[in-house]
């Protein structure tokens, strides 16, 4: 199947999932308020740390060796990986069960007994999740884009299926957040199972148990340190402020989430060329990837112009105007999106070259400088600080890859263009923010400034694909 194919198979179940939570978003805001999304922010936010606790370095493991392996030895390594990953999981999940009568009226401003519950649905649902990314990242490793859709397609839908089943039918309030997302993963580890159910051979074998433990152990601090750098924002933000302010600022991930799926269709389809290339040292591929990375890049632009201008009226019309402050934190999103859709190419390229080491090194004290910003941030500017702080970290990570990468010889892959594409978003969100242009003007300038970026980034232009 071509590139071009896989990605429309790929950039299917993004467009499904953007479709089904924007749709979702005014459901919900109708029967919920800022209070209860902070209440599913905080508490889906304090089961991350099993993820990062019991990691096998999926991602490291699977990118690193499932072009090098065949067979019987490919299957066994996708076995080991769901095997050890769900053990690893289970251990931290029974530990956080009887612990969270302790904990959560600590680390929750406003406990109440009910949110116990909410918290184990939570536990249950990282648990099940544990299956459907491994299946997913091996599906999108052995190109089977179809499959993989069907995978990311369930998800979302049976999600909000079950959320206003519950929200309308059943008449129940907060723990319809917590039921949805919880019957999505149960739909889409069986779906998922049937369609590896010939790629795994159940064997366990030392040898990917050394690797899991030798790849997987290192980066267990860095997964750490990602994972508290991306649920401290909701913490302090609920600590400095309130649960109905961390529901607003929940609400602006939302839009996140949407821009996030777009992003990985694309990597879907370039990790697999990407790996390809770096591990076979193919500079021929790796040049075409950089060319199709322009046009890329464009389209991402305009997307990021049209985020800048217009998320005021979508976020307004959206949310019945119960969430408007989170508004100007949309933008700042997408360019987060942005850079981490973009930088991933470096890190890639660092799997392959097995640097697993520096990447846990420079992820942990990124990660901690990460975190004590978005303290300093949402504790003094609330929740525009926290968002600023956490782009800035990112922005710190995505350089530290990129330089230690081309320091290994690894080719530039457009990071000039990049910049100058977020660094023009960036400047149109202000000057909308500081002159606040009337609808008819942004309409123009966004259209004008849309065919500039079509034009410098050769969008207007046909390309071949990245097959060989």
């Amino acid at each position: 199947m071509s590139d071009r194919k896989n990605f429309f198979y790929y950039l299917l179940p993004s467009i499904v999932s953007s479709l089904v939570g924007i749709a979702t978003i005014p459901i919900t805001t109708y029967f919920l308020d800022p209070k209860d999304f902070g209440v599913y922010a905080i508490l889906s936010a304090f089961v991350m740390p099993v993820v990062a606790l019991s990691t096998t370095g999926v991602s490291w493991v699977l990118g690193g060796h499932f072009y090098k392996t065949e067979g019987d030895d490919n299957r066994s390594l996708i076995f080991n990986i769901l095997f050890f990953d769900f053990i690893f999981k289970s251990f931290w999940i029974l530990l956080l069960w009887f612990l969270s009568p302790l904990l959560l009226p600590w680390l929750v401003n406003g406990y109440q007994a009910g949110y116990s519950l909410f918290f184990k649905l939570s536990l249950v649902t990282i648990l099940l999740s544990t299956f459907t990314a491994s299946i997913s990242y091996a599906l999108v490793l052995k190109r089977e884009a179809k499959k993989h859709a069907v995978v990311e397609i369930t998800g979302p839908i049976v999600s909000a299926t079950v959320t206003i089943l519950c929200l309308y039918v059943l008449k129940l309030t907060t723990i319809s957040l917590f039921l949805g997302p919880l019957g999505a993963e149960i739909a889409s580890v069986l779906i998922g199972l049937w369609f590896v159910r010939n790629s795994i051979k159940i064997n366990l074998d030392k040898k990917w148990f050394r690797e899991i433990i030798k790849v997987g152990l290192p980066s267990m601090p860095l997964e750490l340190v990602n994972l508290l750098s991306n649920i401290s924002d909701k913490y302090f933000v609920q600590r400095f402020m309130n649960l109905s302010s961390l529901g607003i600022y929940s609400h602006s991930t939302n839009y996140k989430s949407v821009f996030s799926l777009g992003f990985k269709a694309f990597n879907r389809v370039f990790a697999p060329h990407v790996l390809e290339g770096f591990s076979n040292e193919n500079e021929i591929k790796i040049a075409k990837l950089k060319k199709q990375l322009v046009k890329w890049i464009g389209l991402a632009g305009i997307g990021g112009i049209f985020v800048s201008l217009f998320s005021k009226e979508v976020v307004n019309i959206l949310s019945h105007g119960k969430f408007i402050e989170a508004a100007p934190l949309v933008p700042l999103w997408y360019l987060l999106i942005f850079f981490m859709g973009f930088g991933t190419t470096y890190q890639q390229f660092l799997f392959v070259r097995k640097k697993s080491l520096y990447l846990t090194i420079s992820g942990v004290f990124t990660g901690v400088i990460s975190i004590g910003l978005i303290a300093l941030g949402a504790a003094k500017f609330g929740m525009m600080g926290a968002v600023v702080a956490a782009l800035l970290a990112n922005l710190v990570t995505q350089l530290s890859f990129k330089i230690y990468a081309r320091k290994l010889g690894c080719a530039s892959m457009g990071e000039s263009r990049i910049f100058a594409m977020a660094a023009s978003v960036f400047l149109v969100y202000l000057a909308n923010i500081l002159v606040d242009f009337n609808l008819i003007s942004r309409v123009i300038i966004a259209v004008l400034l849309s065919v500039v970026v079509a034009i410098v980034c050769g969008l207007h232009k046909t390309q071949g694909t990245l097959e060989n």
